[in-house]
């Protein structure tokens, strides 16, 4: 399998007018892609779960909340 480059996550969130588009990528976190994308996919399955995706050099981190989540696509090199 190819590596993944890019993982966009497309919500309804309740604190963006619209919803949100959140771009994760090796520069927005630490943590590799292919883990990145088991945690959203076990946090589909278990709605009651936050994900939590900590920033590179750990310098804060995203969450976001399962049932907010609309789709996502998976971008591979």
């Amino acid at each position: 399998m190819d590596k993944i480059k890019a993982i966009i996550v497309i919500t309804d969130c309740a604190n963006f007018k619209d919803g949100g588009i959140l771009c994760i990528t090796d520069e927005f976190t630490s943590t590799p892609l292919k883990e990145v994308l088991d945690k959203i996919e076990k946090g589909l399955e278990n709605r009651h779960n936050l994900i939590k995706i900590p920033h590179r050099n750990e310098e804060g981190y995203s969450i976001i909340v399962p049932k907010f989540i609309v789709g996502y696509d998976v971008f591979y090199k």
